[in-house]
């Protein structure tokens, strides 16, 4: 009998850990991801306080993104310091399938404009998130945000 609640116990507690997991945070994802790069510029995210370098004005994710409907609320997005070269990279935490669909799109197009056949531009789901990075070294940022997607 003990081991029986034991047991009942144990499978409860693992399903309220898978299913109570707590959403991903994007900017610490890419804050961990650019710092694990290596790479110089500026994360920009809605939780950078005005004032600060990230903070997000009015119209820079239009400017950037061709985006149509409800854009994601928890994301980050990296933007390097050499405007002659371009090397980004973001993650958007999408609150639902549909929404990361929508994302997925956006960014192709975003890589398509940046950086249309290279070789080194990707983008990657893992449930409910999505990461794109036009980086240079594809392998190293793909094994990068595996590790810390997890």
């Amino acid at each position: 009998m003990k081991k029986t609640v034991a047991i009942i116990l144990l499978l409860a507690t693992v399903f309220l850990m898978v299913c109570c997991r707590a959403e991903p945070d994007s900017y610490g994802l890419l804050i961990e991801f650019v710092n694990t790069y290596g790479a110089d510029g500026v994360i920009y995210s809605p939780i950078v306080p005005e004032g600060k370098d990230g903070y997000i004005r009015d119209g820079f994710v239009e400017t950037i993104y061709l985006f149509y409907g409800r854009f994601p609320e928890n994301y980050a997005i990296f933007l390097n310091s050499r405007p002659d070269f371009s090397s980004e990279c973001g993650i958007f935490v999408c609150s639902d399938a549909e929404m990361v669909d929508i994302v997925e799109e956006m960014c192709l197009e975003r890589i398509r404009l940046l950086c249309s056949g290279d070789k080194r531009a990707f983008v990657k789901r893992n449930h409910n998130v999505v990461f794109y990075s036009t980086l240079p070294d594809r392998e190293r940022a793909e094994k990068i945000f595996s590790e810390i997607i997890r």
